[in-house]
């Protein structure tokens, strides 16, 4: 079993955490919290303070501990990644994230959401495996019809050229019929269209809190 974990962003609505945060109240930068890294969903958090990446960072023990997952998926890494002040903290914060689980829980699996997927969340930033959104988006092309050999063929294997180079087979996560923020209710299906439509997607988003689960399955940041 694996969970969803989302450290890349605090959110703005109904969030508690705000009465905590008294600096971003007075107008200056947040005790736990980074307003200059604003993100779709909120704020990012101070990822350059010890205390914040300590939080995150037996947030994952907890988990581990007491539930006794076998990994936990990262969402939107990329997000994370982007929280580049003052000094590079989103990436190193994922770096040091993986070391100290790495020290207590070797054994475990560590899925990034990094979209657009590169192999330096692997490589560099000690993940085991990366969210590869092509899978999803091809297979349902190929199934209404559209080339579906060489649609299928396109998500064949584990080199897809610079930056998407993997070792192993299970260094991508590859989902055919739908994503962790994506789900069928009645007759309502999330559907992606052919790659020549011109409607945005129907998409029905799942609840915050999820339960994700699979059958099988050094640098200074993406390049």
């Amino acid at each position: 079993m694996l969970f969803d974990v989302v450290y890349n962003h605090i959110g703005n609505d109904d969030n508690p955490l705000w009465n905590w945060d008294i600096y971003h109240r007075l107008g200056d930068h947040g005790e736990y919290l980074f307003p200059p890294h604003p993100t779709d969903w909120g704020p990012g958090p101070a990822f350059h303070k010890p205390p914040v990446r300590d939080f995150f960072v037996e947030n994952t023990f907890i988990f581990f501990e007491e539930y006794q997952i076998d990994g936990l998926r990262f969402d939107a890494t990329r997000v994370i990644e982007s929280n580049r002040e003052p000094d590079n903290n989103g990436w190193k914060f994922l770096q040091e994230l993986t070391w100290r689980i790495r020290e207590q829980f070797p054994e475990k699996y560590l899925i990034a959401e990094h979209l657009e997927d590169h192999d330096t969340i692997v490589r560099d930033a000690g993940m085991n495996a990366t969210w590869f959104a092509a899978t999803h988006h091809e297979f349902q092309r190929a199934a209404q019809g559209e080339a579906p050999i060489n649609k299928l063929k396109a998500f064949l294997g584990k080199d897809f050229g610079d930056g998407h180079n993997y070792t192993n087979q299970w260094n991508l996560v590859k989902y055919y019929l739908g994503s962790h923020a994506e789900e069928t209710s009645g007759h309502r299906q999330c559907r992606r269209p052919r790659s020549d439509a011109t409607e945005p997607p129907s998409r029905s988003l799942g609840a915050g809190g999820r339960f994700t689960f699979f059958p099988t399955l050094g640098g200074t940041g993406t390049t």
